[in-house]
């Protein structure tokens, strides 16, 4: 992966490298103080038919600024500043504006290329991008908030692991939904199609720093909804942000104890529709092929009822405060071996083992117990769900294993 400099990041929505010096601002106020205004250039990027009216966006021409005018206030540097001349004499970022629309200051960037939320620390570290995929019902969303509770309140503290949410939108959504899981202890709602609702591609941006594990890296977190992941169309058209990943987590959820085999065989056809929109998109196999897929059974509290969850994964990968690396390819072994005894899980491991270069396969549960009819969870208990996540910053080279 590149590294990125403090004045060409890459934008967490789109991936494209941007000079931060033409990043746009967005306005924050509520839209009865700035009404919202079309915007083509979000419309576009996304593939929207339509374009959604959203806060005002700055035009970047006014915030040129060089570094002499930036520091004219300190007398000192700005004369060391005119003696280099021209070698320092270089466009700046500056961190607020006020909007063209209401006049009202805002520090909120967003990228010029795709409108989207910039994180308040884009620069600053590299930025990792996962796309959550699976079939429809395979629990996507549940473990993408397991995750990001597991990552705040219990893994983050325990490890000296700091963790920082960084986008504004989707983290107000996440925590709604976070609330309702583990406070409410109901199941969430189906997640909408790319081209109904507009805030589905944004990503969930968090933080992630930990001197021990030498991690400092923007965690970006993508969540389509299982029928844009079996419609090729629809990832070309309004999910090119979710193809064009850094590492894939493909969720393969297990079967009711009624059905004939354990693994959903959807699955299948979320990995060839991924494939095959990638190619249209200009992202041949021989390309993907180098980005590292963590296959994951979901639910696995179903395989428990049925007696086929392998015993050697009710432990996980923490210990004494530290994360052992070293027992992550043995979970991972584990977790094939659950997975060839199914035919289905058989075929998935063949196939992308065949197409891609790095594959973990691993076993979770985003609720951790079944819910009833009505959607109702007795207690919440999420298993295991860190892992895949773990080894996908692992096996990008961005985690430094301490045993």
């Amino acid at each position: 992966m590149d590294t990125p400099s403090i004045l060409r990041p890459r934008c967490p929505s789109c991936g494209r490298r941007i000079f931060l010096p033409h990043a746009s601002f967005a306005c924050v106020s509520s839209s009865e103080m700035c009404t919202p205004v079309s915007d083509p250039v979000y419309a576009w990027a996304r593939g929207l038919a339509t374009a959604p009216r959203r806060p005002h966006v700055t035009s970047p021409v006014v915030r040129m600024q060089t570094w002499r005018q930036k520091y004219s206030a300190i007398p000192w540097l700005s004369r060391l500043l005119v003696l280099l001349g021209g070698a320092m004499d270089v466009v700046a970022p500056i961190n607020e504006i006020n909007c063209a629309g209401c006049g009202r200051p805002t520090r909120q960037r967003v990228c010029p290329n795709c409108h989207g939320e910039l994180p308040d620390n884009i620069g600053n570290h590299e930025i990792f991008r996962i796309a959550i995929v699976g079939p429809p019902g395979a629990g996507k969303t549940h473990l993408l908030v397991a995750q990001a509770e597991c990552l705040e309140r219990l893994l983050g503290p325990s490890l000296g692991l700091t963790v920082r949410p960084v986008g504004r939108t989707r983290q107000s959504q996440t925590n709604q939904a976070r609330r309702w899981v583990f406070e409410q202890r109901r199941t969430l709602p189906s997640t909408h199609r790319l081209s109904v609702a507009q805030d589905v591609g944004e990503p969930l941006v968090y933080e992630l720093t930990a001197e021990r594990y030498g991690l400092a890296v923007n965690l970006v977190l993508f969540d389509p909804s299982g029928e844009d992941c079996l419609d090729e169309k629809a990832l070309v058209n309004h999910g090119r942000q979710i193809i064009d990943v850094d590492a894939f987590l493909i969720v393969a959820p297990a079967n009711q104890p009624d059905a004939a085999d354990t693994i959903d065989g959807r699955t299948r056809d979320v990995i060839e529709t991924l494939i095959a929109a990638a190619s249209r998109c200009g992202r041949p196999l021989r390309r993907l092929s180098h980005v590292p897929v963590a296959l994951v059974i979901g639910k696995i509290d179903r395989l428990a009822v049925r007696g086929l969850l392998d015993p050697r994964l009710s432990d996980g990968v923490r210990h004494q405060d530290r994360v052992r690396f070293d027992l992550l390819d043995a979970t991972m072994e584990h977790s094939r071996e659950t997975l060839m005894k199914s035919e289905v899980g058989l075929e998935l491991v063949q196939t992308l083992e065949r197409r891609f270069r790095k594959v973990g396969c691993f076993a979770v549960s985003g609720l951790g117990v079944e819910p009833d009819a009505d959607g109702h969870v007795v207690i919440v208990s999420p298993h295991r769900v860190e892992e895949p996540f773990l080894w996908l910053l692992k096996a990008s080279g961005l985690v430094r294993a301490v045993r």
